[in-house]
């Protein structure tokens, strides 16, 4: 068999470009996702039968000819210098001639689509020659769809090519093949959009639909999964926040010793610590979804602080006997007692907690880890350094941060009552479960720069929908004792001698998805995203040996398992990659857009709309909206800058006042390049409603509906 069979037998999905040898590497560096091959005599054309087929020249398309391929185009010459892996996709389904072919001189040099081309076939025009403030600029249209001949497209993105490393993502090369996720660009147009006209970004769009994916349940395993629907169908909360409180609660009781090793032969460790929020607003069940799962675990609270207290008990009494014999042996001149020893005790969960305790239950707690659960996270970030003496502290922030590492830590401090005091805890680590409205969330994130510190990239968030009507049935009864076994297992599940390893299918898949986590930061992500996909690989083991843990859990181990399969790895790979890649940038995009009140970032912008002039002033601004005066200005200064942060408007330099506060701003240009021209038609006529209500309301004023709009 020669090499083009091997290859096209390992990717049965994979699209082919044919071309010379010396055209190979040329070729593939332009078109990634093509496989690029070379055929020679002893290759048989009949291999190709029901592949989509492009060749770089006229003669091999000849070669192959169209009863041996579904679809038979070719590729003449070469996109212009300069465009981009996307770009050059564009180029190609523009020019690809589909078999049969016209005069080769007609097809040698094809010319790039035009502006006017670019129209027709329902592309966004692009500025071509003098941009919009005069300055030269040679991007060229490209045309969205691919030719109207009826032809077959040269690149499909519905599935990833077989055979490529990186195809256990599955959905992955959907996202980034190119280094432009397509599902990405039509979902949040301004993140993968062109954004290179006189360096404005395309503003958000604050009326676009959130585009966040449906739940799979595929996604999680199995032992869980059940679970998860027959609560989300008797209780009509959403599957997407039930999964992730499950996901972190679970992961959160496991033991603090139970780590995994990335990499073989390599110290780099992590733990099962995991962060979550569910964000959505008031009334959708974010409580109630992980209240469930709370209760469950405070049940195994109780019974192990029953056991527990006897130790205690005993301690205290030989503590109190210490200190009676340490003062007779001080009198009487005698050797010192040895001090007994702190009994080590098991702590599962805590809600309300200072700093200083956290401490003391980490160095006490010989299971190493602890979950924290805040059902309104905002009151943890809230209470930070609350009770500190000076306003400048900021302690509590680092420490908190220090949780999410799980790594020892010497913690020496003054008490309140002057003692000094130093504690050595083996894993000071702990995992932070809770929820929190969306405003609310982008609020504290934007008022304690959480995106700056990194905060905020160690949580996973997902958006909740809204909760619907539940099914009028009892939970089942089975499903839910199944449950309840699978979190005992979980508390009493020890670790091995040393740290669970990966298989080399699950450390192959680890590699791959190290890659694309690489390509997706390199891309232009939204601001602070890029921070929290830096943590995915390590995230991706964690919730690796989440599920693990629940595995061997369900298999009633005693000890859990030394290896982790490549199946595991794989679905949290398309956990992240699916589902939580979709839910990060609605999170960056569009939440943290609108840090004060979406609600009246949507009616600013609908005012900059209906102005339509390039300049608007902080009077304009009071003139069009009349609760702007009575804004402090604290708010005001956040209005614009996310207004700034939204891409809508920029600072007129040479426009600042004497308090610093810029007066004049200028409007984008993309918010007036016709793409809400219908929703500006709509808001007009809304308006014109609203005031003709007004009028009918005030009979004496009824005369100034004559004055029209």
């Amino acid at each position: 068999m020669s090499e083009v069979s091997d290859l096209l037998a390992g990717r049965q999905k994979a699209q082919i470009l044919l071309c010379n040898e010396d055209e190979r590497a040329a070729l593939q560096a332009l078109y990634p996702p093509f496989l690029v091959l070379c055929p020679n005599g002893e290759d048989d054309p009949s291999v190709f039968a029901g592949r989509r087929v492009a060749t770089s020249t006229v003669e091999l398309a000849e070669w192959v000819l169209p009863g041996n391929a579904e679809v038979l185009k070719a590729l003449i010459g070469r996109p212009p210098d300069g465009f981009t892996t996307a770009q050059n996709l564009a180029w190609a389904r523009a020019t690809a001639q589909p078999y049969p072919f016209p005069a080769e001189e007609s097809i040698a040099q094809p010319e790039p689509p035009t502006q006017a081309d670019a129209h027709d076939l329902g592309a966004e025009p692009a500025t071509t020659g003098e941009g919009a403030s005069g300055a030269r600029t040679d991007n060229v249209a490209m045309p969205a769809e691919p030719p109207q001949d009826g032809s077959a497209p040269l690149l499909s993105t519905d599935e990833p090519p077989e055979g490529d490393p990186d195809e256990f993502l599955s959905g992955a090369d959907k996202y980034l093949s190119t280094g432009s996720p397509e599902p990405l660009m039509r979902e949040y147009p301004s993140v993968w959009e062109d954004r290179a006209r006189d360096g404005w970004p395309n503003p958000v769009d604050f009326w676009e639909a959130s585009h966040l994916p449906e739940h799979d349940y595929a996604l999680y395993p199995p032992e869980v999964a059940a679970w998860i629907d027959d609560y989300r169908e008797t209780t009509g909360c959403s599957g997407a926040m039930i999964g992730l409180n499950v996901r972190v609660a679970l992961g959160g009781i496991l033991d603090g010793r139970i780590r995994v090793a990335p990499k073989p032969d390599d110290p780099w460790t992590e733990p099962a610590i995991l962060w979550g929020v569910t964000c959505g607003e008031s009334g959708i069940g974010k409580g109630p979804s992980a209240r469930a799962i709370i209760r469950a675990i405070y049940g195994h609270e109780h019974d192990i602080r029953k056991l527990d207290e006897t130790a205690r008990r005993d301690y205290e009494f030989a503590l109190e006997r210490y200190q009676e014999d340490r003062a007779k042996a001080r009198k009487a001149g005698g050797a010192r007692p040895e001090p007994p020893e702190r009994p080590q005790i098991a702590r599962l969960i805590t809600e309300n907690f200072t700093t200083e305790k956290i401490s003391e239950i980490a160095e006490e707690n010989y299971r190493q880890h602890l979950l924290i659960y805040k059902e309104e996270l905002s009151g943890m970030w809230g209470q930070m350094d609350a009770y500190s003496a000076g306003k400048a502290v900021d302690k509590d922030r680092p420490y908190i941060l220090q949780l999410y590492e799980g790594q020892p830590a010497t913690i020496d401090r003054r008490g309140a009552n002057g003692q000094r005091g130093s504690l050595f805890v083996r894993s000071l680590g702990a995992s932070i479960l809770g929820g929190v409205q969306p405003s609310t969330l982008a609020r504290i994130v934007y008022r304690g720069h959480f995106t700056e510190d990194g905060m905020m990239a160690r949580f996973m968030v997902v958006h909740g929908e809204p909760q619907v009507e539940g099914a009028e049935r009892p939970p089942d009864k089975l499903i839910n004792a199944s449950f309840q076994r699978l979190i005992d297992r979980l508390i009493s599940l020890t670790a091995g001698s040393q740290a669970v390893q990966l298989s080399p299918g699950a450390n192959e898949r680890r590699l791959a998805f190290s890659r694309w986590a690489r390509k997706l930061i390199a891309s232009d992500l939204p601001p602070g995203m890029g921070a929290h996909v830096a943590k995915w690989e390590a995230l991706a083991c964690r919730l690796a040996l989440a599920d693990h843990a629940i595995q061997c859990a369900a298999q009633n181990m005693p000890m859990i398992a030394p290896e982790i399969t490549g199946e595991t790895f794989e679905r949290v790979a398309r956990y992240l990659t699916e589902f939580l890649l979709h839910h990060s940038f609605y999170f960056y995009e569009r939440t943290l857009a609108t840090p004060e009140n979406s609600a009246q970032l949507e009616r600013v912008a609908a005012i900059l709309l209906l102005h339509g002039g390039d300049v608007f002033s902080t009077s304009d601004m009071g003139s069009h909206y009349s609760g702007y005066w009575k804004m402090p200005p604290a708010n005001k200064r956040a209005l614009w800058s996310a207004l700034e942060a939204a891409g809508w408007v920029r600072g007129v330099p040479g426009s600042m006042n004497a308090d610093r506060f810029c007066t004049r701003y200028a409007v984008s240009p993309l918010a007036r390049d016709g793409r809400y021209d219908k929703w500006r038609e709509e808001w007009r006529a809304r308006r014109k409603a609203e005031r003709a209500r007004q009028i009918q309301k005030m009979p004496t004023l009824r005369h100034l509906g004559e004055l029209g709009e």
